[in-house]
């Protein structure tokens, strides 16, 4: 017999000799592509044999032959593993002789020797979490711009949403509703890619939205008394600038506008410019991580500069004048019970707490304004899409210098 047949079958015998499944000669010269003219087999190949040996499900599905399962190689295992078994072996109570539990129970053993996770095999695949690149959501329906996030999408559980409420006086046979919130439909173009030559650490416009909108904030009664409201149309202009020195990323916003009253008498046209920036490790705009297994919060910030010429001043308490308003809106939202897991079901992810702070000045008359409001809202379904929220509110709205001191419930909705 040539020497060469007999290293081979020497080979065959001692891998015999060591597992039941051990390779056939023509296996390891076909698989494993060992040269036949060989006078031994490397010691590379030798190791992903005993690999193979040891493990009869990495020995089926590694078929590039490198001792480790790769993602379209676990996709096979997970693909004929669903297609033999109606559910998934964790998903069902296993009889003493179904074959599905000897074969997970063995490979649970035969991969404890391999470090493989048998997990890895037996689990389907997981859906792709949603991301901004991938989200072509367009229609948002929100309580105002900082309420709402056309490039990085918040939750919809932790938005605060568009409000109505409804007050019937039937002393004075009357009727009240009230509207507060914003409509947008957006066109994205969310991640734009880095221009070539730039190095991390520059700023680059990394997205930018085309968005009409229309926002309504005020009251309607049956009678026209102690009315007063203003309703917006308009279109914005956003762009985002990605990375830099100190902020993750910052947005730019114009947006010409018409406005009029819910009666449609009031009649003006401005435009309003911002600027929101984003700082995760100050928690400005959002966080990189959880703040405890208690609570959770971040805070918002715009600069704004909205000029005004009003034509038909309508049911609002503006003059029939010029206005260069220049000012800023803070928000602090904070979230307790968010994903705690000690947590009951009907406080986890369900309250939501916002404190907002309105300060602008009239670069013309020189007048300076504020108005303050603290909201707490309960999320009423598990997707948070609807809230009931008490909140508070005191001073003067911007757009119809209305001075506000009241207390409202309010039935939220948010999309």
């Amino acid at each position: 017999m040539p020497a060469k047949s007999i290293l081979l079958g020497s080979t065959a015998l001692f891998f015999i000799s060591m597992s039941a499944s051990a390779a056939t000669r023509d296996e390891l010269i076909n698989r494993y592509h060992v040269d036949p003219n060989a006078k031994r087999i490397g010691g590379e190949v030798l190791n992903v044999i005993r690999a193979h040996d040891a493990d009869p499900v990495l020995k089926k599905y590694d078929v590039n032959n490198d001792a480790i399962l790769e993602p379209s190689e676990l996709k096979k295992a997970s693909a004929d593993l669903n297609s033999k078994y109606s559910r998934p072996p964790w998903e069902k109570k296993l009889k003493p002789d179904d074959d599905t539990e000897l074969f997970v129970k063995g490979a649970e053993a035969q991969q404890a020797d391999t470090g493989i996770p048998i997990e890895a095999i037996l689990e389907k695949d997981k859906p792709k979490p949603v991301t901004v690149c991938g989200d072509d959501k367009q229609l948002f329906i929100r309580r105002d711009k900082l309420d709402n996030y056309m490039f990085n999408l918040a939750s919809v559980a932790k938005a605060q949403g568009a409000s109505i409420g409804y007050l019937s006086d039937a002393q004075n046979g009357h009727s009240t509703f009230s509207v507060d919130g914003t409509i947008s439909y957006a066109w994205r173009k969310p991640c734009l890619s880095r221009p070539a030559g730039e190095t991390v650490g520059q700023p680059y416009i990394s997205a930018y939205a085309i968005a009409p909108w229309i926002s309504a904030h005020g009251t309607r009664s049956t009678n026209g008394a102690k009315e007063q409201s203003d309703m917006r149309f308009g279109t914005q202009l956003q762009v985002e600038l990605f990375d830099g020195p100190l902020f993750n990323t910052q947005y730019f916003d114009v947006s010409p506008y018409y406005q009029t009253d819910f009666r449609g008498e009031a009649s003006a046209y401005g435009v309003e410019a911002s600027w929101t920036p984003y700082w995760l490790e100050a928690n400005l705009g959002g966080n990189s991580r959880r703040f405890s297994d208690i609570f959770d919060w971040y805070w918002q910030f715009t600069a704004e500069a909205d000029y005004l010429n009003v034509q038909d001043v309508g049911r609002t308490a503006l003059e029939a004048e010029d206005y260069a308003w220049l000012g800023f809106t803070a928000k602090i939202q904070v979230f307790p019970f968010s994903d705690t897991d000690w947590a009951p079901d009907f406080i986890r992810d369900r309250i939501h707490a916002t404190g907002t702070a309105k300060y602008y000045w009239d670069a013309i008359s020189g007048r300076d304004i504020h108005d303050l409001i603290a909201e707490v809202a309960y999320n009423l379904d598990d997707t948070g899409a609807t809230s009931l929220a008490v909140d508070y509110e005191k001073g003067t709205r911007k757009e119809t210098l209305q001075d506000v001191d009241q207390v409202a419930l309010k039935l939220n909705y948010k999309y």
